[in-house]
């Protein structure tokens, strides 16, 4: 009887860290930084692209971003973002959240057709800007 119990036992023990391992997962996939920095942005509306323009990085995450800016973005507008950590990042977003406050427009980036090697590259630099940051050392450029 305590073979059969210790069996299911283990089973159970499997599954939890299946369980715990999925959530580590999703917890990478939402981990953001927050930056709050002047950053580059375009807009690609219909494949006429902008010119650049200056808006405010508020977080980042390897799934995309939240930005502020003055400007009232169209409908159906690709965001192109260029920002340096340790490498340069020029990435095409779409819009999935607006929310405007005041003249301020807030937007819900998230990044399109982004390689897994930039994303995990991306991750990888957000997390040691993080670390840096907890010891007041860095800025984004």
């Amino acid at each position: 009887m305590f073979s059969i119990f210790r069996k299911k036992r283990d089973i159970n023990k499997k599954s939890e860290i299946t369980s715990i391992s999925e959530n580590l997962e999703n917890r990478r996939e939402y981990f953001r930084v927050a930056i709050n920095e002047k950053v580059l942005f375009r807009l690609d509306i219909a494949g006429n692209l902008t010119s650049w323009g200056e808006c405010i990085l508020v977080n980042i995450s390897a799934g995309g971003a939240k930005v502020l800016t003055n400007l009232d973005f169209p409908e159906n507008v690709r965001v192109i973002v260029s920002f340096s950590l340790e490498n340069q990042y020029t990435l095409v977003a779409e819009v999935v959240w607006k929310n405007k406050i005041h003249t301020i427009y807030q937007y819900g980036l998230k990044w399109c057709n982004i390689s897994e090697p930039v994303r995990e590259k991306l991750l990888r630099e957000l997390i040691r800007y993080y670390s840096q940051v907890e010891l007041g050392k860095k800025k984004i450029k």
